[in-house]
């Protein structure tokens, strides 16, 4: 194959490959304005966090620290 006949397949590469990337269609995107409308709203006023089983420090003496990590 000749450098004159690379080159040609080379160029028709690209413009092949340019072409299809500039006839892809992307994700319709919205405003920021209407995404800022979509947003999530929470309602915090009536939660109730649950209480701990334990307050404070726990001390855990002579274990393996295998067995701790689930090894």
């Amino acid at each position: 194959m000749s450098c004159e006949r690379l080159s040609e397949d080379i160029k028709a590469d690209y413009t092949r490959i340019r072409t299809q990337h500039e006839e892809k269609k992307g994700p319709d995107l919205i405003t920021l304005e209407a995404a800022r409308a979509n947003a999530l709203k929470t309602d915090w006023s009536h939660y109730v966090p649950p209480r701990p089983e334990m307050i404070g420090i726990k001390l855990l003496k002579n274990y393996d620290l295998a067995e701790i990590a689930n090894i």
